[in-house]
């Protein structure tokens, strides 16, 4: 076979990415594979790291709900704090504007803000009533009680 991107060298390997064949002036070896190129290599280095975190979360003993749960929470925080932002933007633009003397300005960024707003606080409430339900559900699968 013949290296994909230099066609007159002989391939030595694939990709372990995109799967292609490679010869030995292509060659990245990441520590956890032999890649084509960067773009390959960091793709590879996304991969390598989903498989890392899933490691430590089965090595935790978790269920997949508290895994769930604990990317909601951290996906709730994040949504507070842009909320946080939102309303900050849309004090500084009312404050901006009345200062300027310019309702348009005042009433566009104020609309545009009032949406981010909307949307940070909708996305709390859903992530918090999915917590809730998460929270509610037992963490471990009940025993098999069938004694025979």
């Amino acid at each position: 076979m013949k290296c994909r991107t230099h066609l007159n060298n002989e391939a030595i390997g694939l990709c372990k990415h995109c799967h292609r064949f490679i010869c030995e002036e292509c060659l990245v070896d990441t520590g956890w594979g032999i890649v084509c190129s960067k773009a390959c290599a960091d793709e590879l280095e996304v991969s390598r790291k989903i498989v890392s975190d899933s490691e430590a979360a089965f090595a935790e003993n978790k269920t997949s709900a508290e895994v769930y749960r604990n990317a909601l929470i951290a996906n709730k925080k994040f949504h507070s704090s842009m909320l946080g932002t939102w309303l900050l933007f849309f004090a500084v633009s009312v404050v901006k504007s009345t200062s300027y003397g310019d309702s348009d300005y005042a009433i566009t960024f104020g609309v545009i803000f009032f949406v981010f707003i909307i949307f940070s606080v909708i996305k709390i409430k859903i992530n918090a009533n999915a917590i809730k339900i998460l929270s509610n559900q037992p963490t471990q699968p009940p025993a098999n009680a069938s004694a025979d």
